[in-house]
């Protein structure tokens, strides 16, 4: 009976809607809206600070006050009317999109011209679907600049053109099957295992074949783009600016990540036999 009053009045048109109610649905609508952004930039990797900043500021350019916890696997969000009467509270869970540094550029753009443009709601909701709807960079010029990527970093720690030749192949087909785990829905944690696994099998190329003066080299290198160094970062970001709860979680993830790293490097070097003591 309360749920079937509830919906006949959203149906009911406007003028003949109170101004408590006026007010209700507006902080509903409002809140929704915030929390697929703050949601949308945390799947992205955002930092907390940066959606501190873009949610407060749109909400000063739509005359409201917003409040957000971050959680592990959700975000709490309270807004509130400026004269502290109202309130409305909604929490949705964080999914996991992957690092997009793209995404988190528009959206913050798009508080920007929240801002300084006066845009309104359906306006801001309907650049927000645009940017949601923008597809990812293809999968294989991913995989092909990181293993380049990695290969620069065995010849910055001062590796020879062969151990940069091995790095550069099993950063290739462990990324790939980082990929394909990843699109499967497999744990993080057995992707992490399985992708250091392979990188650290093929690049041991160099001590079984001898391909390299400087196996070692690629051998460490090997599994360097497994670590979380964005995850890092936004912890060390949350930790200073106060949000704790939310910079142990990312701190805590980001650790779970270098001890399935450590367990795939490891398994590697026990199945062909090398140690590196």
């Amino acid at each position: 009976k309360t749920s079937l009053s509830t919906t006949l009045k959203l149906l009911m048109p406007a003028s003949t809607r109170s101004p408590q109610e006026e007010t209700h649905q507006r902080l509903k609508v409002l809140a929704k809206f915030f929390s697929d952004y703050a949601g949308a930039l945390l799947s992205s990797a955002a930092s907390t600070m940066r959606i501190e900043r873009n949610l407060k500021q749109m909400a000063e350019s739509w005359q409201v006050k917003a409040q957000f916890t971050i959680l592990p696997t959700n975000v709490i969000l309270n807004l509130w009317d400026l004269s502290g009467e109202h309130s409305y509270t909604c929490i949705s869970p964080i999914g996991h999109a992957g690092i997009n540094f793209d995404t988190i550029t528009r959206l913050s753009r798009l508080s920007d011209e929240v801002l300084t443009q006066n845009l309104d709601l359906e306006e801001a909701r309907r650049c927000f679907l645009e940017v949601q709807q923008i597809p990812r960079l293809d999968g294989r010029w991913v995989l092909l600049l990181a293993s380049l990527a990695n290969a620069s970093f065995c010849r910055l720690f001062g590796g020879d053109w062969a151990a940069i030749f091995i790095v550069f192949v099993a950063t290739l087909f462990g990324f790939y099957l980082k990929q394909r785990l990843t699109k499967w829905k497999v744990d993080y944690r057995a992707v992490t295992i399985f992708s250091g696994l392979t990188a650290a099998v093929i690049s041991c190329a160099g001590f079984v074949f001898h391909l390299s003066g400087t196996p070692d080299i690629a051998l460490t290198t090997s599994v360097l783009y497994l670590v979380p160094g964005v995850p890092f970062c936004n912890a060390v970001s949350d930790l200073i600016y106060g949000h704790y709860v939310c910079a142990m979680s990312r701190f805590f993830h980001a650790m779970m990540i270098v001890v399935s790293l450590s367990i795939g490097l490891c398994l590697g070097l026990m199945l062909i036999n090398i140690s590196m003591l």
